[in-house]
């Protein structure tokens, strides 16, 4: 048999089975344009499918959208600036000009390396985006970080899934979660140190119990405080996220534990935490978060390995739980170790392994006693 004689549903198959091999690339969204132009028969085909093949098209810095929106049927429209992009004042118009079709966005994946353009599309998204679904926004670290206003997308997002910030502050994220209770992924990363204050530990476990189908949660800071957090004594009741599978948090240490003394995750099966450094690690609501969801048990084997200027603590054979410290002071790393160890992670544990690399025996050698 040749491809010419299958049948136009077995075609149909062959064409979701690409898009779904393709689609975790951002520039994938387009697909479909390239077989739409091998014969009228698979455009037809296609063209009949929007739903079951997700259709969208595509708008990036090149496309000139006030002339060429028009020549495909009015389908979703996805945003993509990449960092392969160059983005000069023409190019940033036709990004502009697609942000005018508010209605039909469903796709937003920018990342603009100096925040610029950026900055200036944030403008164009203070009006509700009900169709939009995907969201992605991204700078490199700055010292003025993009700021998302109060009124960003509306403060509208019913349809919202997938909401991902890469060094963007948005300190008005609880209340915008209250109108976009379907996201099943949220990605803080790069956080500003401005958050550890502008969204407190109690703000945020309040916006996580607003998001019933969140499956995975990342907040992950840039770098420690300025000053001391303050936290006030945590709640006996707390609020449950039935959907979380996956939690990964980079930050210091009090913060996550205003946050999960006030959640349950009791399908949660992956944690990572990466904590930078501390005197004091006082992590007793940790041990007590994972004590409440049994699926992160048994904790056994354990292992302790030191590389470089890291110390990471893997418990469990499968490592559903991961703990890192970031300490580039040789004689805080054993301190911070016992620390955590003495939180009764330990106490399970029938097989334990110490290592350390080649790299971290150079980094201690006369410094510390090694022995």
């Amino acid at each position: 048999m040749t491809i010419i004689a299958l049948p136009d549903e077995s075609l149909l198959d062959i064409f979701d089975l690409y898009r779904r091999a393709v689609i975790f690339l951002p520039e994938s969204v387009s697909w479909w344009t390239t077989l739409a132009h091998v014969c009228r028969r698979w455009q037809a085909i296609i063209l009949a499918s929007p739903q079951r093949l997700h259709l969208r098209v595509t708008c990036d810095p090149r496309t000139p959208v006030k002339t060429s929106l028009d020549i495909w049927p009015p389908f979703p429209i996805a945003i993509i600036c990449l960092p392969s992009h160059t983005v000069d004042e023409k190019r940033g118009e036709n990004i502009t000009a697609a942000l005018e079709h508010r209605d039909r966005i469903s796709d937003l994946n920018i990342f603009d390396e100096a925040g610029i353009s950026l900055k200036r599309w944030v403008v164009a998204m203070q009006e509700p985006f009900p169709a939009i679904t995907d969201l992605y926004l991204g700078t490199l670290p700055q010292e003025s970080p993009v700021v998302l206003p109060d009124a960003f997308l509306g403060g509208y997002a019913p349809r919202l899934r997938r909401f991902t910030l890469q060094g963007v502050s948005f300190p008005a994220l609880p209340r915008f979660v209250l109108h976009a209770t379907h996201i099943v992924l949220l990605s803080l990363s790069g956080i500003p140190n401005s958050w550890y204050t502008s969204v407190s530990p109690e703000a945020m476990a309040t916006c996580l119990a607003a998001l019933p189908d969140l499956e995975t949660l990342r907040i992950k800071f840039r770098s420690s405080p300025s000053s001391p957090l303050q936290m006030p004594l945590p709640p006996r009741i707390h609020s449950v996220l039935p959907a979380l599978t996956s939690f990964a948090f980079t930050g210091v240490s009090k913060y996550l534990e205003g946050v999960i003394a006030r959640i349950d995750a009791p399908h949660l099966n992956e944690l990572r935490i990466m904590f930078f450094m501390n005197l004091i690690f006082d992590i007793p609501q940790l041990h007590r978060f994972i004590g409440r969801t049994g699926r992160l048990r048994p904790l056994n084997p354990a292992q302790i390995q030191f590389r470089g200027y890291e110390i990471k603590i893997t418990l469990g054979s499968s490592t559903r739980f991961e703990l890192e410290i970031i300490c580039k002071e040789p004689d805080r790393r054993l301190p911070s170790v016992t620390q955590v160890c003495n939180e009764h992670f330990l106490s399970e544990v029938e097989r334990l392994d110490v290592r350390d690399t080649s790299l971290t025996k150079l980094l201690w050698r006369n410094e510390v006693d090694t022995s």
